[in-house]
């Protein structure tokens, strides 16, 4: 038996196991009350002319608390029973050759991408059902969390390897056609997998990988509301105004490449401080939208050591006390270096998850702590971390009260 059989053979055996101390009903008292195992297989996705055969494989085991329309709150119509749970994933890269072409054209075999474990903020939903039991299912998938790489870049053993250090964010998304039957359902469908440093340490290579996976969870809930007003609750949701304020700080790596540098010491890791200040509006359940100013106050580093200011548009989207916040932002006072090559850009984006802390009382700050992926044209930057908090709610508005008004003429129709 090969050594990946046995894994599958493994988790599978450790999530049977786990089967009878999960309660089946979403109101339960239980954190989870559902849990889901996967395998993927794909391919890496890179310069054709540096890749090599092989594909990849992914085993994932995931435990998740299942809501009631009820228990989370209002909802958009068309998003049916979110789960929101942990994630642990390992991949397998080493089947994929990777190589280099110097002089003439010439190739030299580099290494491969390695094995990552990751874990990670897991969030899954329904979008739409078929059939007279709904036994037919259209579910999405994603997750952000942290990985540790097993074979990185390192002097003198694999400094042909472009994954540089051991610690990874971890970004990973998919969509599945599903069938159920009880408190069953078994999936398969396309995954997008994404795995790099966030240029915390050269090189930072990365990897992206497309793949198939096959899923089988089991259900907390059987039976789902075919309307929208059965359980969703729009009419409970009130849109408003809110401002955002965070306090972060920025790491990243400069130096010479990976595969150039003789040693350790010619990587240095450096740190800024970046604030960011948003006027948001939440616009709907699960979603708000804004202006924002971020100043990043730079480091000693060459050509990012004066501070940058940007105007920026954000976004984010709630799963309960999570949310995964994206913006692209406008750099206001220059040209910024994009990569590590001598190419500048006015664009940057910013991709990462909060968590709002259990301590709200009425219209008084609400503070979160959050990270995020700081990229220019998507050439990762830096890797912030950060804590932070909202305050000022605003209902009265003339267009706050016509998004009160579509929520809830929503609410009274069917899908």
């Amino acid at each position: 038996m090969n050594k990946y059989l046995k894994l599958t053979v493994l988790l599978t055996v450790l999530a049977l196991s786990l089967h009878p101390a999960l309660a089946w009903h979403p109101d339960s008292t239980w954190v989870f009350n559902q849990w889901e195992a996967g395998l993927s297989n794909g391919s890496a996705l890179n310069d054709p002319g540096d890749m090599r055969g092989g594909y990849s494989s992914i085993w994932r085991l995931a435990f998740y608390h299942q809501f009631s329309p009820e228990d989370f709150g209002p909802q958009l119509p068309m998003r049916y029973f979110p789960a929101v749970g942990i994630a642990l994933t390992y991949s397998d890269f080493t089947r994929t050759n990777v190589y280099r072409e110097v002089g003439d054209k010439e190739e030299v075999y580099r290494g491969t991408y390695g094995r990552f474990l990751s874990l990670a903020i897991s969030f899954s939903q329904y979008h739409r059902m078929w059939g007279s039991r709904n036994q037919w299912r259209l579910r999405s998938l994603m997750e952000n969390g942290f990985a540790w790489a097993f074979n990185p870049y390192h002097y003198p053993d694999r400094m042909g390897n472009t994954i540089g250090g051991n610690f990874q964010v971890y970004f990973h998304t998919g969509l599945y056609f599903s069938y159920a039957w009880g408190h069953h359902e078994w999936g398969i469908g396309p995954e997008f997998t994404h795995y790099s440093n966030s240029g915390t340490y050269l090189p930072n290579g990365g990897v992206n990988n497309l793949s198939v996976g096959v899923r089988y969870r089991t259900l907390a809930q059987t039976v789902f509301p075919r309307t929208s007003r059965d359980g969703y609750l729009l009419d409970e949701f009130k849109p408003y105004l809110y401002n955002s304020f965070y306090l972060a700080i920025g790491i990243h790596a400069e130096g010479e490449r990976g595969d150039r540098a003789t040693n350790h010491g010619d990587i240095a890791v450096y740190s800024q401080v970046n604030v960011t200040y948003n006027l948001m509006c939440r616009v709907a359940p699960t979603s708000s939208i804004g202006l924002g100013v971020d100043f990043f106050s730079g480091c000693e580093a060459e050509q990012i050591s004066r501070p940058w200011w940007g105007l920026g548009l954000k976004h984010e989207t709630f799963y309960r006390r999570f949310a995964i916040s994206v913006g692209v932002g406008y750099y206001l006072n220059g040209m910024h270096r994009k990569g590590r090559g001598d190419s500048k850009t006015r664009i940057y984006e910013k991709i990462g998850l909060k968590y709002y802390l259990p301590i709200e009382r009425g219209n008084q700050p609400q503070p979160y702590v959050c990270y995020h992926i700081k990229g220019n044209e998507f050439y990762a930057e830096q890797f912030e971390i950060g804590i932070g908090f909202t305050f000022g709610r605003f209902y009265r508005s003339g267009f706050l009260q016509k998004l009160q008004k579509r929520w809830r003429r929503q609410s009274l129709q069917p899908e």
